[in-house]
């Protein structure tokens, strides 16, 4: 069996199913989507770790051969609406606190269960930090832009003073929020010393960085030890010079396969092996000067924009890793 963790709609993990079903037909998938599978029961044994959901669906891990942690979370068993039968409002929130320790240390039992199975990518993988990123390629002998995490207005002015262009981006993730009135979306966004007047003395805690002006970007999807990379030469317009995801949907940027050399693959290869990674889109910046700069990877980054452009057909490839696990059972 093919466990696939996901959310519903995701068009990658939709079109690696296909694959599967197309090379294999008699393999059994099974996919949680955490939007619309919660979890309803689960029993725990010496044999068997069983779940259900509210969505009628019952897996055994103990008969999953491949796991792909493709995005989302398992909903957890106790919300703070579950005890509005306790009337003691301090009681009902110790119990609560209580309940989630619980809950916590259960959900771990089950994600540990990835150690002795044949995976791509974990759920542990979405609390690598940037921060934490950044120091181990800087181990490994990978450049990165020069970086600050403050609260304090003084603080980014020194750094502006030092690095003079600077950009500001979120530390983990991009903010999205649409509605019928309006889409509002976070990129990567200079900042320069005549924006600190409009600035409060603190704030909440931001990421700056230096900016690093780009001969072109590179988008590289790292899967089980191999590289698919993609040359992006986003400085072209002035759109996508700071953050390629602001594209205009009317203009065809250039998008290119790309040869990584072999000595930036060899600390990539170190950086995800002491990230514990075996998949993930990583980010490169060549500067003026042909010096690769490491901004970031992101373990479950989207790939189909790689995937199709280049012609990688990257979700066979998926398919075939936990096709292939399978049939190893036999």
């Amino acid at each position: 069996m093919i466990l696939i963790l996901s959310k519903n709609n995701e068009t990658s993990t939709n079109l690696v199913i296909k694959w599967i079903c197309f090379l294999d037909p008699s393999v059994k998938i099974v996919r949680l989507n955490s939007d619309d599978d919660d979890l309803k029961d689960i029993f725990i044994s010496e044999e068997n770790i069983i779940l259900s959901t509210s969505g009628n669906k019952l897996v055994n891990l103990k008969e999953v051969s491949s796991i792909w942690y493709r995005r989302g979370f398992i909903s957890k068993f106790v919300k703070f609406n579950d005890l509005s039968f306790i009337k003691n409002r301090q009681f009902k929130e110790a119990l609560f606190d209580y309940l989630s320790i619980e809950n916590n240390y259960l959900f771990k039992t089950i994600y540990n269960f990835y150690k002795r199975k044949t995976h791509i990518n974990k759920i542990s993988d979405s609390y690598i930090s940037k921060v934490e990123m950044l120091k181990i390629a800087k181990e490994v002998g990978l450049k990165i832009p020069s970086y600050i995490i403050t609260t304090r207005k003084s603080d980014l002015h020194n750094f502006i003073m030092i690095h003079k262009h600077v950009i500001t981006k979120p530390i983990k993730t991009v903010f999205r929020s649409f509605s019928s009135m309006y889409s509002l979306r976070l990129f990567t966004t200079k900042i320069d010393i005549n924006q600190l007047a409009n600035l409060p003395n603190t704030f909440f805690p931001s990421f700056f960085q230096k900016l690093i002006k780009k001969k072109y970007e590179i988008r590289i999807v790292f899967l089980h030890k191999q590289f698919f990379s993609m040359a992006l030469f986003s400085q072209l317009d002035e759109q996508t010079a700071l953050d390629f995801r602001n594209y205009d949907i009317h203009k065809n940027g250039r998008w290119v396969p790309y040869k990584l050399d072999e000595s930036i693959k060899i600390k990539l290869r170190k950086l995800m092996e002491l990230l514990d990674l075996n998949s993930g889109s990583i980010d490169i910046i060549v500067d003026k000067n042909d010096d690769f700069y490491f901004l970031e990877v992101n373990p479950v980054g989207q790939f189909g924009m790689v995937s199709i452009t280049c012609n990688y057909f990257l979700e066979k490839k998926i398919a075939k890793i936990l096709i292939n696990n399978e049939r190893a059972k036999y």
